[in-house]
């Protein structure tokens, strides 16, 4: 989930261009006012997703000539452990250009990379397949807000965060105009 401030790409299109110092300031500021949501979610994962999850396994590539069989090389554990999950919680300050380079605009946000995590977080938010796997995560963690663990989070630091981040795009304006 990302928080984005309306009305602030030309100011930040400046930024970028004129001062790249002030540019790295200014990142570094929305990842540690992003952090407020991290911390949040971090401090509410459970240390068990639900009983009897895992050891599972995916494949993670393939070998093998066309036409012949495919063979798994190497496969990746998805177990839920609430301590990595924590872990992988990050903040980060992302930064997308318009067309042509124009209207570039920086967002603050909080991401799980943890592929365990990412299915916790997600898992029965559109309960389609009718999975008993979904029905029991929503029973025991609840039925939204989605994503778990980073919703939650959002919606109780969004304002808060938004206006420390429109606080440090103002103050790299100033840093950038004082020269």
């Amino acid at each position: 989930m990302a928080i984005k401030i309306d009305g602030a790409e030309r100011i930040i299109q400046r930024i970028y261009a004129f001062d790249k110092e002030v540019w790295k300031v200014l990142q570094k500021e929305i990842r540690e006012a992003s952090d407020e949501i991290r911390k949040e979610a971090q401090s509410s994962t459970p240390s068990v997703g639900l009983g009897n999850w895992g050891p599972w396994s995916v494949a993670t590539g393939r070998s093998g000539s066309a036409g012949s069989v495919t063979f798994s090389r190497g496969s990746r554990d998805i177990s839920f452990f609430g301590s990595q999950v924590q872990r992988s919680i990050k903040s980060q300050a992302r930064s997308r250009a318009g067309r042509a380079g124009a209207d570039r605009s920086i967002a603050g946000r909080v991401v799980i990379n943890d592929a365990a995590g990412a299915i916790f977080a997600l898992a029965g938010s559109k309960n389609r397949s009718g999975h008993r796997f979904n029905d029991n995560l929503n029973t025991k963690h609840g039925a939204g807000p989605w994503p778990r663990l980073i919703g939650p989070a959002w919606t109780s630091n969004v304002d808060r965060v938004r206006d420390l981040i429109d606080a440090a795009i103002d103050k790299a304006a100033r840093e950038v105009t004082r020269g």
